[in-house]
């Protein structure tokens, strides 16, 4: 298995937390869009956070800051 990224898992894991700064959101955005291979990273990350985190917030919360508003998210799906 390769090894993993820790700074990206790391901006991974402040996304999925909602608490990537703006420019955090737009390195991650660039790493996304540099390869698929980077992309379907993303997305595994992505969909294997998305039932624990709606568990731990008790909902399937839409995105607390501006950040995260339609115009900006992340959506690679």
């Amino acid at each position: 298995m390769k090894e993993t990224n820790r700074p990206i898992d790391e901006l991974i894991a402040d996304y999925l937390a909602r608490e990537l700064s703006p420019d955090g959101l737009t390195e991650l955005h660039a790493w996304i869009s540099s390869s698929e291979e980077n992309k379907a990273y993303f997305l595994r990350q992505q969909e294997m956070a998305h039932p624990i985190l709606s568990v731990v917030e008790g909902q399937t919360a839409a995105p607390k800051k501006d950040v995260y508003s339609v115009g900006n998210r992340l959506d690679y799906s």
